[in-house]
């Protein structure tokens, strides 16, 4: 009797071995469970979402690492998640590449929502929620105008990047970066019309006081269609003006601006700026990725025309400090790709603001 126990207390002990070896071999570490049911795979990741753009304003495109299809899949004004916006996309055959087409266009600069699981074909999957602006089929041709990187507490100037419409359209769709502060500083354009000839200021401080007052009235983004809105010292009649909500030091003194088509990643326009005094002959750790990414894109270039980002391919720029804060580089045409013979030192008589400005 005794041994008839032991053996099916056995046969009980082992059955949960069983059991919990099939259970380890189910769980999503060493096995996966199919369409077709459950296969042995060796550890797997869950699929990549490599890119995703707008490629028009009715048409999105995804690209992942290895083949997927969509589980789910949703679309939505990023203000409004309770109404989905009706498309066509191929959700069960799986590609590396997917396409959605909308069945009417996005808006203009307006945010949205796409989110989804992606599966592969070993039962891997991934959620994903990404965000973008509606696309900008009428966009604006701008370049970087003029750049300072110093500033004066004294005088209220700050630094401050402008560009120049050479052909004009809507902004939206551009974003631009520099190297020193890094991508997550990056500045996005607005979406505003603006005209061949147009100057677009971006000043890179909006200074405040203890208990978050502006320490200066007329900072304002003019995004309403009046160019005359903002007033504050370094205001222009003849330019849009934005400002930056942000307190600290901007632009290195030596560093890289890049402009950039945001849809697709593309560099539109870049100036190279160095401190000769410091004597550096190459960039450093920090600016070295974006040196790279502006080299392959070709749009600046060194004294025999050659796509350069070289630390010697720089404007040289040591001569704009705080004590000389109404120096800044200007360029000269609307020349691209450009090199550092296409710039110069420019200096501006006094601060100045489209009309007399508070200051506390």
């Amino acid at each position: 009797m005794k041994l008839d126990f032991f053996c099916a207390l056995k046969t009980v002990f082992l059955s949960l071995a069983i059991s919990a070896a099939v259970l380890f071999v189910v769980s999503p570490a060493s096995c996966k469970l199919t369409k077709d049911g459950i296969r042995l795979v060796t550890c797997d990741s869950v699929p990549e979402l490599l890119s995703f753009k707008a490629c028009s304003p009715r048409d999105l495109k995804f690209v992942f690492d290895r083949k997927v299809y969509f589980e789910r899949l949703s679309l939505h004004e990023a203000e409004n998640p309770g109404s989905p916006i009706n498309f066509d996309c191929n959700i069960k055959e799986a590609e590396c590449e997917k396409s959605m087409a909308l069945e009417s266009a996005t808006e203009v600069g307006k945010s949205y929502t796409v989110e989804g699981i992606a599966g592969d074909e070993n039962g891997n999957t991934l959620l994903f929620s990404v965000g973008f602006k509606g696309f900008n089929d009428s966009r604006a041709k701008i370049i970087i105008w003029q750049v300072r990187n110093a500033y004066s507490s004294k005088t209220n100037q700050y630094e401050y990047v402008k560009f120049y419409c050479v052909a004009g359209g809507n902004l939206s769709g551009y974003d631009f970066f520099t190297a020193a502060d890094g991508e997550q500083k990056k500045f996005v354009f607005p979406d505003i019309s603006v005209k061949e000839g147009d100057f677009i200021t971006v000043h890179l401080r909006k200074m405040k006081d203890e208990e978050g007052k502006c320490l200066q009235d007329g900072m304002i983004d003019e995004v309403n269609g009046d160019k005359k809105a903002s007033y504050a010292v370094d205001s222009s009649r003849d330019s849009w003006d934005f400002w930056v909500e942000n307190q600290k030091s901007r632009i290195g003194p030596s560093d890289i601006i890049v402009l950039r088509n945001y849809d697709d990643g593309t560099i539109c326009d870049a100036v190279l700026l160095a401190d000769a005094k410091k004597a550096e002959t190459e960039w450093n750790a920090k600016l070295k990725n974006v040196c790279n990414m502006v080299e392959q894109s070709g749009v600046w270039v060194d004294s025999e025309g050659q796509a350069s980002a070289d630390i010697e391919a720089a404007v040289a720029c040591s001569g704009i400090t705080s004590s000389a804060v109404k120096k800044s580089i200007c360029r000269k045409n609307y020349d691209q790709p450009s090199c550092a013979d296409d710039w110069y030192i420019k200096t501006e008589a006094k601060a100045k603001s489209k009309k007399k400005s508070k200051v506390r």
